[in-house]
């Protein structure tokens, strides 16, 4: 229990006691007294820190088990309040005129199609997107009598699902047939007995009802990945709707669950602090909600394999310490759920539990103890010292101190004695003192930190600041004995009383008050709480019914956050408050302030998504004439994700591919050309510099057709200006590409013929080369004959002149 401090000096301070008592026959008995003294002060000393910790992190621990537990129950009832909300739905548009109606004309109608309804059907509402309407197609005729009727049930359905906030809403006949759906996914125009989502949860949810079809029988299929839906989390419900006049079984309503609304109710922050939350796990410990430890989506993503998953799991309700899933010691109160018990289908049990880390919750107990310990190592210390030098004459007096500090740790409320001295005596004695008074505080610690946490628990099960602020009123009237109050709420730049407590009668009507304006007005103005005692003569008179009398003291507190004053409490009471009940005001109004800017921000985000809502609804509607833009086009576009995938496509890329809408989605980019490397080098040198211009390719009709384009790509960003994809577009350049084939095969011919002149040029620069070698040795040998006719004529003159 974390008291391994104070036993390590239990243990020191035995060990030392030992020593000199082994040594007794050396020592007088005035030291032995002392040191006896010493041994019985320190002792009581530190054993009543082991128990003020013991019960200080008892309190902490039982105060946070009874808050997460309130908690706890607060969510499962908000959880079981949205699946009864669910069923109840279900079960009003299962016998509404209408929707009966409707699911026998589509019914009808389907069959009316023959085996070709699922391919005219996918083709006219998948094929052509949200603006379905819009568009014209061969077989658009064969299915008037269809659109007569989805033109009425569309806007009837739709009124719903925007009110309930479904994720979709499915129509299936006796057959199994999706004859209507709201999303327009795969799943629509499908068989659930026999087509490829036979085994999704939709199927598990209508499949029960189609073989033995009972009025107001729920059906549920529990969350699991659902194919037909990019292998999101999906839950469905379902029930089977009659015809009751005729008696007849119709066919099957389901709706799939909205996966958001759950994860909404249970991730609100409010009460749990910095490390708290509510999760909700489902079959083997797969979470059901998102965590507020992870940006991502944890829904279905998640396994939670921890002691309290398998305690809630086996159906057992409990609070107890683990660690989560993160490996963190925690507090978690647990209780199982079983949504729609009454349903067909696998019986399903879910687990909620709410958990706080236990280290937040001992933060405090961990200052105190530090506190104490070194408060107590100071008196020890100073025991001693002051042992050392009174000897004798202090012997008595210690003794009597140590009796008392001995009644103290036994609770009882005595007076520390020898306070009036002002020697060492009298400083221990004061020193022993300060310990009482550091236990009489922690006490008062403990007792504000229960009441806040009541206070704070209850205001936080509101959701409603007018609400709260009356639950508020009255807790605080209970808890401080107080016979009349009341509680103002900023509304509007005025401050309107919403709640009261007991009977009152003031010389004033007013309900409200502006800012500076009384002293009401002056309190919320200065932020500043205002005590009025006495109250003057006829100010206000409390009325009991049988007797009016005038109150001791009035008190008025502000309830702020960030400077800025949310609320003003006036109480009134007839005896004088104690000081602990002002700490005790001053804390809960600092507390509030958070809690009560938490439930105005919460009422004003509710009207910001009612806007939001319509915000989507016209961006829809502008994102459907985008589309109608982007199919005029006659060359083909194309938009790739970062991985390469396609993630749309016009008709020109499938009339130049040759492949459907829905088969391009999702496939690799890269396979419908004849160079896969080279489209693939393409489009990420996009990514890489952020486009590319006339970046030649090929494109593969599925019938062997080659048509040779040049694409213009670039990068395309979202909201936050990260990079989402490529947008590209393709120009037909094969008639272009024909031509320059023909112009390369001339350019070809001109560079062969410049091949045989360059040959013939060379083989006559080689022969006058050869030639100018020739002449260079005809011109040598000429030199020589010269030299030697010159030497000849000068041997004859030398002969001449010897001769003479």
């Amino acid at each position: 229990m974390h008291f391994y401090n104070a036993q390590a000096h239990i243990d020191y301070s035995y060990a030392v006691f030992a020593t000199v008592f082994k040594r007794g026959k050396r020592v007088k008995i005035q030291v032995r007294l002392l040191l006896l003294m010493l041994s019985k002060t320190t002792f009581t000393m530190l054993i009543a820190l082991l128990i003020t910790s013991y019960l200080t992190q008892n309190a902490l621990e039982t105060a946070a088990k009874e808050k997460l537990s309130t908690v706890l129950e607060a969510r499962w009832s908000a959880l079981n309040r949205w699946v009864e909300s669910l069923q109840a739905q279900i079960s009003i548009l299962a016998v509404a005129p209408t929707t009966v109606n409707l699911l026998e004309k589509f019914s009808t109608e389907f069959n009316a199609l023959g085996d070709h309804a699922q391919v005219l059907l996918q083709q006219n509402y998948l094929v052509a997107g949200h603006d379905y309407q819009s568009v014209q197609t061969q077989t658009r005729v064969s299915i008037e009598a269809y659109d007569k009727i989805h033109r009425v049930a569309l806007p009837y359905f739709s009124r719903r699902n925007n009110a309930y906030d479904w994720e979709d809403l499915f129509l299936i006949d006796t057959q199994g047939n999706v004859v209507f759906s709201l999303k327009k996914a795969a799943d629509f125009a499908t068989n659930l007995r026999t087509g490829p989502w036979r085994n999704s949860g939709l199927a598990k949810a209508v499949t029960p009802l189609l073989k033995d079809a009972i009025p107001d029988q729920l059906s549920f299929a529990d969350y699991s990945q659902y194919a037909p839906d990019k292998m999101q989390a999906a839950s469905f419900i379902a029930m089977p709707v009659f015809d009751e006049e005729k008696q007849t079984f119709l066919g099957v309503i389901a709706i799939q669950l909205p996966v958001a609304k759950m994860s909404d109710l249970m991730t609100d922050k409010t009460g749990m602090g910095e490390t708290g939350e509510v999760i909700v796990v489902g079959k083997d410990g797969w979470m059901l909600t998102d965590s507020r430890f992870s940006k991502e989506s944890t829904i279905l993503k998640r396994q939670i394999k921890t002691k309290p998953s398998e305690t809630v799991l086996a159906g057992k309700t409990a609070t107890l310490i683990a660690s989560d899933y993160r490996g963190i010691e925690i507090i978690a109160s647990v209780k199982p759920f079983i949504p729609f018990p009454n349903a067909l289908g696998d019986k399903v049990l879910w687990g909620i539990f709410a958990k706080i880390e236990h280290a937040e919750i001992l933060r405090e107990y961990h200052n105190i103890q530090r506190v104490l310990l070194f408060a107590t190592a100071g008196l020890i210390l100073l025991a001693v010292g002051l042992g050392v030098w009174g000897g004798r004459t202090i012997t008595r007096p210690l003794i009597r101190i140590t009796d008392a500090l001995t009644r103290l740790a036994n609770g009882e409320r005595i007076c520390v004695p020898e306070l009036h001295r002002t020697d060492e005596i009298g400083a221990i004695a004061k020193a022993a003192e300060t310990f009482h008074t550091i236990v009489q505080q922690i006490e008062q610690e403990h007792w504000l930190s229960e009441n806040i946490t009541q206070l704070t628990s209850v205001v936080s099960t509101e959701s409603s600041v007018n609400k709260a602020a009356e639950q508020v009123l009255h807790l605080l009237c209970d808890l401080l004995d107080v016979p009349v109050g009341a509680v103002y709420l900023l509304e509007n730049g005025r401050y309107q009383r919403v709640s009261t407590h007991g009977l009152a009668r003031s010389n004033q009507a007013e309900t409200s008050f502006e800012l500076g304006v009384g002293l009401l007005g002056q309190c919320a103005k200065s932020n500043q709480a205002v005590i009025l005692s006495p109250v003057p003569a006829g100010l206000t008179i409390i009325s009991t019914g049988l007797a009016e009398f005038s109150p001791h003291e009035l008190i008025i507190y502000p309830i702020a956050h960030k400077k800025e004053v949310l609320a003003v409490v006036e109480l009134a009471v007839t005896t004088s408050l104690q000081p602990k009940h002002h700490l005790f005001l001053n804390a809960a109004s600092a507390a509030l302030g958070l809690h009560f800017a938490n439930l105005q921000a919460a009422e004003h985000n509710s009207l910001l998504l009612a806007e939001t809502s319509q915000q989507a609804a016209e961006l829809r509607a502008s994102a459907g004439y985008a589309r109608s833009l982007i199919e005029a086009s006659l060359d083909p576009l194309v938009t790739i994700g970062v991985d390469g995938k396609i993630m749309d496509v016009n008709a020109a890329t499938e009339k130049v591919t040759g492949v459907v809408r829905d088969q391009l989605i999702g496939s690799d980019f890269c396979d419908y050309f004849t160079e896969p490397d080279k489209a693939r080098i393409g489009y990420q040198r996009v990514f890489f510099q952020g486009f590319v211009m006339d970046y030649p390719l090929a494109i593969r009709h599925h019938d062997g057709k080659i048509t040779d384009v040049l694409y213009n790509a670039s990068v395309y960003r979202d909201s936050d200006g990260k990079v989402a994809g490529i947008f590209a577009a393709a120009r037909d350049i094969t008639d272009k590409k024909r031509a320059e084939q023909k112009m390369l095969e001339q350019q070809e011919s001109l560079l062969h013929s410049n091949a045989e002149m360059q040959a013939i040029a060379e083989e006559l620069r080689s022969q006058s080369e050869e030639m100018k070698s020739q002449n260079e040795e005809l011109k040598s040998s000429q030199e020589e004959l010269r030299a030697q006719q010159e030497e000849t004529l000068l041997k004859n003159q030398l002969l001449e002149t010897q001769s003479a």
